[in-house]
């Protein structure tokens, strides 16, 4: 039961803001940040944790379907790598959830294309 009214009162905090007339000690009114500030804070916290998690499973697992048909382990972490970069690059962690297999062949495509870097 405790859990449920923490998790009610956040989802108060955070949909509606909350102000409390409470003194915490310190003399000033405890006020917890705007909505629209939360929402936005809230937005970025979960944009950066898809795409580092989206990353960290995406490049292995495509990586390993791609040296199974012959490539070198490097290249293959390097295309997956660009790949998953592109789909960031162009679409919502939302998109990308939902990517069809031509838009990551998309994505592919565009990292083919991309001159090899020369180290002289």
């Amino acid at each position: 039961m405790r859990l449920l009214s923490c998790c009610l009162a956040a989802s108060m905090i955070f949909i509606g803001g909350c102000t409390s007339d409470r003194d915490d000690g310190g003399g000033e009114e405890v006020t917890a940040e705007a909505p629209d500030e939360s929402a936005a804070r809230y937005q970025r916290d979960f944009e950066t944790a898809f795409v580092d998690g989206f990353r960290s499973q995406f490049i292995p697992g495509c990586a390993t379907a791609v040296v199974s048909r012959g490539v070198d382990q490097a290249d293959a972490e390097t295309m997956c790598a660009c790949v998953a970069d592109v789909m960031i690059r162009d679409y919502a962690p939302m998109e990308i959830a939902g990517a069809t297999d031509e838009q990551f062949a998309a994505a592919a495509a565009e990292c083919r294309e991309i001159p090899e870097q020369s180290d002289g």
